[in-house]
């Protein structure tokens, strides 16, 4: 049996959810309690359940959890609802994952028990809080000196009163900056928060209207969201964003430039709407993730970075041809693609590929030996070369062409599924020779047409 340290060593998570209250008092008094070690309590039949205390305890109120009932050894996390449990409860020291959730989106840490973060386990890695609780503490709470993963998005008021081991930058900790003086106590007062969403008004600079001027982002930001929900475009001048950027997401209406994005640092860039074409060289030699919600020009050679690996294009449908893809792209998704796939266009490292509208043809494709996931419109014969190699793949299609067969590919484990009912149906011949294992969804067939190889079904 794991031991608490071997559940710790090798993330080994036995979880149990508690719906409601004759299921925590079997819980409490089950002789093998102390082999779970992730307790969730959650909500049941779309209303939330709250616990009377185990009236054994003689414990305070009797609508809530008590937490000083939980075994104090053996749990490594907790998730529960704000509201759900008594005060002057303490989580067990053994816990170093808590997840904390509300029924309000304006509920405030002082009114439910803000004892839980004065005395917060010694060993704690990681505490989730709902966006924008109000932590009213009359002294900053020193959070342990384990704690490396703060997932809380806040205004610099409630942020300033938790105050981080050392200043060590947290992860998923999110400042909510809606004016510049929140940008300047981030940079003067929040050294570990690294992390931002932008929701500024648009700032007039040397007679220019931009949402994003240069010198107001401090250079400690790694990821920013700008939201800006009331201002449907957004100008970022060149040089405003840190040098050492990793992630950039865009809501409102963009246009990119030679010299708008750092060219050291960003990995991730996802954009809402991308006004203008991109051009050679926009995109930095570093991203590895590109999303364009929005993205209706045409995409030409050398504008697509090497480094990539990640492209989603939701709204584009021109034609590809050889070395417009990056070489090394593992995953491709075009929700709105259907038009010429050129020899060679596909890059044969691809692991994923999404066109669910797309009813072209294949043949001048090279084999994808890597492929893992298809989806397609139409599933015709074009699509055996570049699958023939292929062992594991999951295949999503809306049409069936009738001359298909897949016997003479390669593939032993397939997972075949119709987007639609009624489906669609396949007979003798269709399925590969090598077939060991088979899912499905909406496709009919008769048992016999299995091959001899196939065990799984």
């Amino acid at each position: 049996m794991f031991t608490v340290e071997d559940k710790l060593d090798y993330s080994i998570t036995i979880k149990y959810r508690i719906y409601e209250q004759q299921q925590y008092i079997e819980y409490l008094n089950h002789s093998n309690r102390e082999l779970i070690n992730e307790l969730r309590f959650k909500r049941h039949s779309n209303k939330y359940h709250i616990l009377e205390s185990y009236q054994s305890s003689g414990g305070g109120d009797s609508d809530k959890y008590d937490f000083n009932l939980l075994p104090r050894h053996c749990l490594h996390k907790l998730v529960f609802f704000m509201e759900m449990f008594v005060d002057g409860a303490r989580i067990p020291q053994s816990v170093t994952d808590v997840c904390v959730y509300s029924r309000s989106t304006t509920f405030s840490l002082s009114a439910f028990n803000i004892d839980i973060l004065s005395n917060l386990p010694v060993g704690l890695k990681k505490l989730e809080l709902p966006r924008n609780c109000k932590i009213s503490v009359a002294e900053p709470i020193q959070l342990p000196q384990s704690f490396i993963d703060l997932d809380y998005e806040s205004s610099t008021e409630y942020l300033l009163r938790l105050v981080p081991f050392g200043n060590r930058v947290l992860k998923n900790a999110v400042l909510l900056a809606n004016t510049l003086e929140d940008l300047q106590v981030l940079q003067q007062r929040l050294p570990w928060v690294v992390s931002i969403i932008l929701d500024l008004k648009p700032l007039k600079v040397n007679n220019t209207t931009s949402l994003v001027p240069t010198g107001i982002i401090p250079q400690q930001v790694k990821s920013i969201s700008i939201e800006n929900s009331s201002f449907d475009r957004c100008r970022i001048d060149n040089g405003a964003l840190p040098n050492s950027l990793e992630s950039l997401i865009v809501f409102p209406k963009v246009s990119l430039r030679l010299g708008t994005l750092p060219s050291h640092s960003l990995k991730i860039l996802t954009l809402h709407y991308l006004s203008n074409e991109l051009k050679p060289d926009v995109l930095p030699n570093t991203l590895e993730k590109l999303t364009i919600r929005d993205y209706r020009h045409p995409l030409r050679r050398h504008v697509l970075p090497h480094s990539l690996t990640y492209l989603s294009l939701d709204e584009f449908n021109n034609q590809l041809w050889i070395d417009i893809l990056p070489p090394s792209l593992t995953y491709l998704a075009m929700e709105d693609f259907d038009n010429i796939i050129g020899p060679n266009a596909l890059p044969t490292t691809l692991v994923s590929l999404y066109l669910p509208v797309s009813s072209g043809s294949f043949q001048f494709s090279s084999p994808l030996n890597n492929l893992n996931v298809l989806e397609v419109f139409i599933l015709d014969a074009s699509i055996v070369p570049i699958i023939q190699n292929v062992h594991t793949i999951r295949i999503i299609f809306k049409l069936l062409a009738k001359d298909l067969t897949l016997f003479n590919t390669s593939i032993k484990e397939l997972d075949l599924c119709a987007s639609q009912e009624p489906g669609e149906s396949i007979t003798q011949g269709f399925l590969p020779k090598s077939l060991e294992k088979f899912r499905s969804s909406y496709i009919s067939f008769n048992i016999n047409i299995l091959p001899n190889k196939c065990k799984y079904i």
